[in-house]
């Protein structure tokens, strides 16, 4: 298997160096048949670049904001728009807030400040590959009726490998005593294991959740619920983190909305909502649940008053390990899972979800569940 990286970038010398970094590198993973390998290609302009592309195929461009004639920013809404599976790694020695995310704007996958370390080369190619070879895995799962989901479940494992490393690293700092005998000087690390295994912990379930759903496989046994009991249950369990950012909840639900369906399955969809309405919040925020039923449906909708969603990502929310640049620039936890498995799990209910959201103002998401046979039976 081989990837082809376009190195797009003025300077002969930096273009020399990157092909001696790639140049017979292999990349090599627990779940791999066999060892990627690098077909380098390069252009000294953005005009040759396009070129290259009509071509030959290109799996991934370092591409340098300094050109001369078009500019690196230039280029990308033209590579997006005719190439968009290409992966983009910005590289230059101008590096600026603005740029970085006036470059994750255009669908930039990383951003490279110059100079970098083969190291730091290697490990962005790495990270890129991986993450190429996992769309193309889930297109196959479309395609081929999810017959490598296992080896699609591996390449997840294999994201645990980083905060298991980390972890031991810890470990390994309060066995050697490297802060001195008091407990007390260890109290930040034992913070941090215990947030890594919080996340690890919510990788995996949203890994069990994910798999479930595509296989459609209902979470637990379906019966008659109230949706108002499930979600003032779900705001009962979040309710800690949300006393933390100080955020009020106003919640009000017209009726017991009784549903026909899995209670695993309705509380993981609205812990996510619930959960993301309080993470991507503001601290002294509010968080607004509103439930009402028609003759034919269900209505809930939950809004935040937080950082909102850029106009530009609201049509990817919903894609499997998507995650927003506003959620990466402010290092926000997160599997990128939650949303996909949100959708998907109302959609196995022959329901609907939309999103409204303006960027530092509020997110509003709109369930809407067909109501089924017997629904009306009393629950209390």
């Amino acid at each position: 298997m081989t990837y082809n990286v376009l190195i797009v970038d003025d300077e002969e010398g930096i273009r020399m160096a990157i092909k001696r970094v790639l140049n017979n590198y292999r990349i090599d993973f627990p779940f791999l048949d066999e060892p990627i390998e690098i077909d380098v290609y390069e252009a000294e302009s953005a005009e040759l670049a396009i070129e290259v592309l009509k071509d030959t195929h290109i799996d991934i461009i370092l591409l340098d904001n300094k050109l001369p004639g078009m500019q690196g920013l230039d280029i990308m809404p033209y590579i997006n728009e005719h190439y968009p599976d290409i992966r983009i790694l910005i590289i230059t020695s101008f590096a600026s807030l603005d740029i970085a995310l006036e470059a994750t704007k255009h669908g930039a996958f990383d951003f490279i400040p110059k100079p970098f370390t083969p190291g730091e080369l290697k490990n962005a190619i790495e990270t890129v590959t991986k993450q190429i070879y996992l769309n193309n895995i889930l297109k196959d799962m479309d395609r081929e009726a999810r017959k490598i989901r296992f080896k699609f479940l591996s390449i997840l494992s294999h994201e645990l490998k980083t905060p298991i490393n980390t972890l031991e690293g810890y470990i390994m700092m309060i066995k050697e005593k490297e802060l001195g005998p008091n407990v007390d000087n260890y109290m930040d690390l034992i913070d941090k294991m215990l947030n890594k295994l919080d996340d690890m912990r919510a990788l995996i379930m949203d890994l069990l959740d994910f798999t479930n759903l595509n296989s459609d496989q209902t979470i637990g046994e379906k019966e008659f619920l109230s949706l108002k009991n499930i979600i003032n249950f779900c705001v009962d369990s979040q309710r800690p983190l949300a006393i933390q950012k100080s955020i009020s909840f106003d919640i009000d639900i017209k009726s017991s909305l009784n549903f026909f369906a899995s209670k695993n399955e309705m509380e993981i969809l609205f812990n996510n909502l619930i959960n993301n309405a309080i993470k991507y919040n503001k601290n002294g925020g509010k968080v607004i649940i509103k439930g009402e039923e028609t003759d034919n449906s269900i209505i809930i909708k939950i809004k935040d008053t937080g950082i909102g969603i850029p106009e530009s990502d609201l049509s990817k929310i919903f894609d499997e390990f998507y995650r927003s640049a506003e959620a990466k620039s402010r290092r926000l936890s997160g599997t990128g899972l939650g949303l996909s498995i949100v959708k998907r799990m109302i959609e196995l209910y022959n329901g609907s979800i939309d999103v409204e959201s303006k960027l530092n103002e509020f997110t509003e998401f709109t369930i809407i569940l067909p109501k089924n046979n017997n629904t009306d039976k009393a629950i209390h």
